[in-house]
C-alpha cells in the first residue's frame, strides 16, 4: 500500500480504533455460502483464551512426550502422581507470571482445539512412511500484548520447588522444581515475546540413593512487525519447541521426546486499514525414544479471512512427510500442526490492528523541517508521509 494511502486512512479513522479484546472485523469467506466451518463457534476471540487454547496444544504435545519417552520407567510407580504435581507446579507458575505482568486469566480452560476437518482443513496422505492449559504457550500470547504496547525487557522468576514423600512407597522422597523465565523486545515496529519454562522431577529412597530423573524444557517465541509493508503486509512467526529427558536409576539408556511446532504468518491490510485475510504457514516435527518410539513431520499451508471467526473461514491442508507414531500421537499431531500457527496469528493480529488503525505506523515529514519567516509571511509546507518504524 501507498504511503499516501496510510496516512489518509489513519488520520480519517483516529476515532475508529477497534477495541482491545476484539480481533476486529472481517469479510466474508469464499466458499462459505454453507453457513461457514462447525468449528467457528468453538474457537474463542479474547486474547486470553486464544493464549490457553495455544497452551492446550503445547500440553498435548508434552503429554504425547512424556507417554512415548516412558517417563514411568525413571519415575515408578508413583509417575502419575509425580506427573500431575509438575502440571500443577507449572500452573502455579503461570498464574504468578500472569499476575506480575497483568496478564488475564480465562475463568475456565478453554473447549480442546476442533479436529481439523471441522474446520476446513484436509489431512493428505502421506508423502513418505485435562487442565493442564498453563505453559510457556499461554504466557508467551499474552506477553506478546505488552511488547506490542512497548513493555520490554527480561525478567526471570524465582524457582518453585515442591517436595512429596509417600509412606506407601517406602517413604521415597521427590523434588518437582520449576524455572520460569520471559524475555520481550520491540525493534521498531517487531515486537517478541520469548517464554522458557524448565522443570525437573528428581526422587531419592530415605538412604539418598536415586530412583530416577525427568527434565523438561518448554520455550516459545511469537514476533509480529505490527506495521504493514508497502503491499500491505504485516508478518509474523511462532516456535513453540519442547524437550523432554527420563533417566532411570537402574543405569538404562535416558529415553527422550523432542516436539518443534513452527510458522509463519502474513496478515493482509486493506485500504480501509481493516485485516482481508491471514496466510498461514506452519511445521511440525516429533519424535520420541523409549517405551513407544515415534518420528512425526508434517506441513500445513492455509488462510482465513474473518479475524472476528477465524475458524469460520479457515482452509488448510496438512500433509505428512513421516507418521511413525501411534493413532493417539498423530491425532494430537494433527491439532497441534494447523492450530499453533492459527492461534499465534489471532493473537498477534489483535494485537497489531490496534497500533495500525491508531496511527503507530505512519509518519508525517514536514519540508522545511523548521524555518525563520517574517510575522504574517504566507509560507508553504509539504507533508509527506512515510511508513513509521
Amino acid at each position: 500500500m501507498r504511503a499516501g494511502d496510510w496516512f489518509r486512512l489513519t488520520t480519517a479513522s483516529a476515532l475508529l480504533v477497534v477495541g482491545a479484546t476484539g480481533c476486529g472485523g472481517g469479510t466474508s469467506a469464499k466458499g462459505d455460502a454453507g453457513g461457514g466451518n462447525a468449528c467457528g463457534p468453538v474457537f474463542p476471540t479474547d486474547a486470553s483464551s486464544l493464549a490457553a487454547m495455544l497452551g492446550l496444544v503445547e500440553a498435548r504435545l508434552v503429554a504425547a512426550g512424556r507417554k512415548d519417552a516412558d517417563f514411568a520407567a525413571a519415575l515408578g510407580a508413583d509417575a502419575d502422581k509425580l506427573l500431575a504435581a509438575s502440571n500443577a507446579l507449572q500452573a502455579q507458575a503461570v498464574e504468578a507470571a500472569a499476575a506480575d505482568r497483568m496478564i488475564a486469566l480465562p475463568a475456565a480452560p478453554p473447549a480442546e482445539v476442533p479436529d481439523p476437518a471441522t474446520c476446513g482443513v484436509r489431512v493428505s496422505a502421506l508423502t513418505s512412511s485435562g487442565q493442564e492449559w498453563e505453559g510457556a504457550g499461554f504466557l508467551t500470547a499474552g506477553n506478546l500484548q505488552l511488547a506490542i504496547d512497548g513493555y520490554t525487557g527480561d525478567h526471570t522468576y524465582a524457582p518453585l520447588d515442591v517436595s512429596m514423600t509417600d509412606p506407601s512407597s517406602g517413604n521415597v522422597t521427590s523434588v518437582v522444581h520449576q524455572e520460569t523465565q520471559v524475555a520481550l523486545s520491540l525493534s521498531g515496529s517487531r515486537a517478541q515475546a520469548v517464554v522458557t519454562m524448565r522443570r525437573t522431577i528428581n526422587s531419592w529412597t530415605p538412604d539418598g540413593a536415586s530412583l530416577g530423573t525427568t527434565s523438561e524444557t518448554a520455550t516459545a517465541t511469537i514476533d509480529v512487525d505490527f506495521c504493514p509493508d508497502e503491499a500491505g503486509v504485516a508478518a509474523g512467526t511462532i516456535s513453540l519447541t519442547g524437550h523432554g529427558t527420563a533417566a532411570p536409576a537402574s543405569g538404562a539408556t535416558p529415553t527422550t521426546y523432542d516436539a518443534q511446532a513452527m510458522g509463519t504468518y502474513k496478515i493482509h491490510v486493506n485500504e480501509m486499514a481493516q485485516t482481508s485475510s491471514v496466510d498461514l504457514d506452519g511445521a511440525l516435527q516429533f519424535s520420541a525414544t523409549g517405551g513407544s518410539p515415534a518420528d512425526v513431520a508434517a506441513t500445513f499451508s492455509g488462510s482465513y479471512t474473518d479475524p472476528a471467526d477465524p475458524g469460520k473461514t479457515l482452509q488448510g491442508k496438512i500433509e505428512y512427510q513421516r507418521n511413525n507414531a501411534s493413532a493417539a500421537d498423530l491425532d494430537a499431531m494433527n491439532t497441534a500442526i494447523y492450530s499453533t500457527v492459527l492461534l499465534a496469528a489471532t493473537v498477534a493480529e489483535s494485537g497489531a490492528k490496534k497500533k495500525w488503525r491508531g496511527g503507530a505506523c505512519v509518519e508525517v515529514r514536514a519540508d522545511p523541517a523548521s524555518e525563520m519567516v517574517d510575522p504574517n509571511a504566507h509560507v508553504s509546507i509539504t507533508g509527506t508521509p512515510v511508513r513509521g518504524s
